[in-house]
């Protein structure tokens, strides 16, 4: 009842319920409901969680993010 009453404050209000799209704030109201509610269910075992995705097989190349978390942070306050 929650989902369907927030689902149709946020079309009545022009909002898209869509995730990936322009949300307002009873979009953003059921969205952040389905989260909290799927995140208690994987926590007491109720959902499976969603697996990670796998890692890209052999290119050799990192992402700008897995050279990130190799470089060393300098501490400012030290130096």
């Amino acid at each position: 009842a929650i989902y369907s009453g927030l689902s149709e404050k946020a079309n009545d209000n022009g909002e898209s319920v869509r995730r990936g799209s322009k949300a307002g704030r009873y979009a953003n109201m059921l969205f952040n409901l389905q989260d909290y509610l799927e995140a208690i269910g994987v926590h007491y075992g109720y959902l499976q969680g969603q697996q990670a995705p796998p890692a890209p097989a052999g290119t050799g190349e990192m992402s700008l993010e897995q050279m990130m978390e190799q470089m060393p942070i300098a501490d400012s306050v030290k130096e």
